[in-house]
C-alpha cells in the first residue's frame, strides 16, 4: 500500500543491518513469551504444612524461539498509564540469571523496530508511523 511506500523503500537497509547484527552475535536462544507484560503475570500464594508457597505464572503466550533479549527488548518502551512495568527487582534477577551481552542496546532497537513492523503489518495506522520513525532510528 501506498501509505507504507517508504517503509518498503527501508525494507533492504533494515533486512542489512539486522543481518550484520545478528551474523556474529553469540545468541542465547530461548522459548520466549512473546508479548512479556506485568498483565500477563500471575502469582499464587498457598499454604502447605505450615509453609507458604508462592509460584509466578505467565499468560497470554505468543510463543517462539529466538534471541533471550527479545522479550526483555521492551524494558524502556514507553507504556500508557493504564499499563505497570516490571520492578526494578525483575530486571535485576533477570540480569543476574543472563547477562545483557555487547551490542544490546542496538539489538533491542533491532527487537522494538520488529515488534512495531508487526503491529504495522496487521493494524496499520499509528504502528506504521511508529515503525517508520524507529526505522530511521535502527538506520542512523
Amino acid at each position: 500500500p501506498e501509505e507504507a511506500r517508504e517503509l518498503i523503500l527501508l525494507a533492504p537497509l533494515i533486512f542489512d543491518k539486522a543481518r550484520f547484527l545478528l551474523e556474529n552475535d553469540l545468541i542465547r536462544p530461548s522459548i520466549l513469551h512473546g508479548n512479556l507484560s506485568p498483565q500477563r503475570t500471575a502469582v499464587v500464594k498457598w499454604q502447605r504444612n505450615d509453609q507458604e508457597l508462592t509460584r509466578i505464572y505467565l499468560t497470554g503466550p505468543s510463543s517462539f524461539y529466538g534471541d533471550s533479549e527479545f522479550d526483555m527488548a521492551f524494558e524502556d518502551w514507553p507504556l500508557p498509564e493504564t499499563r505497570t512495568d516490571f520492578s526494578p527487582f525483575f530486571y535485576r534477577a533477570y540480569y543476574s540469571t543472563i547477562e545483557r551481552r555487547p551490542g544490546h542496546a542496538k539489538r533491542r532497537q533491532m527487537y522494538q523496530l520488529f515488534h512495531l513492523l508487526n503491529g504495522a503489518l496487521m493494524n496499520g495506522g499509528t504502528y506504521l508511523d511508529s515503525a517508520v520513525a524507529m526505522a530511521f532510528r535502527f538506520l542512523a
